[in-house]
Parts: structure tokens; sequence; C-alpha cells
């Protein structure tokens, strides 16, 4: 068995091209209400991004002291 099948990927291909979605999917972002989706969007991925650098950075901090924990001797 092949990793890529070869006729589900020219199904797919061929169903983009006869429903033009990549014209499409476009149109749906020009509503008021979809620009309210987006920015909200943004909003609460820069805060996850956020929260993320926030907490490698105290990730980064504390691994002195696990690394000199980890290199006590037992005996």
């Amino acid at each position: 068995m092949y990793l890529f099948d070869s006729d589900r990927i020219s199904s797919t291909l061929s169903f983009m091209a006869k429903y033009s979605l990549t014209r499409q999917r476009f149109s749906v972002f020009r509503g008021e209400e979809s620009r309210k989706c987006v920015l909200l969007y943004n909003k609460i991925a820069s805060a996850l991004v956020e929260y993320q650098y926030l907490f490698h950075k105290g990730w980064l901090q504390a691994m002195p002291s696990v690394i000199d924990a980890l290199c006590v001797s037992l005996t």
C-alpha cells in the first residue's frame, strides 16, 4: 500500500475544481459578522501565544535547579 493514494488525491482535486472552493472560501470572510469572528480569533490566539511564552520562560528558569537535583549522588 502506498503512503499517498493517487486516486483519493485526484478525486479531491477534481471536486475542488468542479465546485471552485478556492474562490468561494474567501467570500465567507466578507461580512461584518465574520470580521468580528476573525478579530476575536486573533485576540485569543495572541493570548495563547503569550501564555505559552510565559510558561516556556518559567520552565527555562526552573531548569538549572532541576539539572542540579538530577546530578546529586544518591549515596
